[in-house]
């Protein structure tokens, strides 16, 4: 009954409910049917230009906890959304958005890496214990170190 609603109602989510809504189905370690995955997919490379640091985020991890790669659509549109989030995210956003970079296995791309790595080194200083140690092993898991 919900994957029905789920896949009904994605057509209409904004940026928020798509990423919550994938959140949600991460943090329960369930994949959704194949029908709502593509419903929310869509709906997901929709939104994503609307999607704050936080969503953009959430969407990623998501993703990684799922053990799904996103498609080349998706890829694209996520990596256009960190590029432009970059500049103004805070320390949490920044090194959580690295670490599901590294959980996927994939880099994202040179101009969005390299405003990541510039946001991470900024706000280095502010960053908590925890934030700082997923991010050291982040950037290993990605080979920049």
């Amino acid at each position: 009954a919900l994957e029905g609603e789920a896949v009904r109602a994605a057509r209409d989510m904004n940026s928020q409910n798509v990423a919550n809504t994938l959140l949600s189905y991460s943090r329960l370690k369930r994949m959704p049917g194949n029908e709502t995955w593509t419903a929310l997919e869509t709906a997901a490379v929709r939104v994503v230009p609307n999607m704050d640091s936080s969503e953009v985020t959430n969407l990623i991890w998501a993703y990684a906890a799922l053990e799904k790669m996103p498609g080349e659509e998706m890829w694209a549109a996520l990596d256009t959304a960190a590029l432009r989030m970059a500049p103004d995210v805070d320390s949490l956003d920044v090194a959580q958005l690295i670490s599901a970079y590294a959980t996927l296995g994939r880099m994202p791309g040179e101009e969005t890496w390299a405003e990541l790595d510039a946001a991470a080194l900024r706000l280095a200083p502010d960053m908590d214990l925890l934030d700082v140690a997923n991010l050291i092993s982040a950037y290993a898991a990605l080979e920049k170190m």
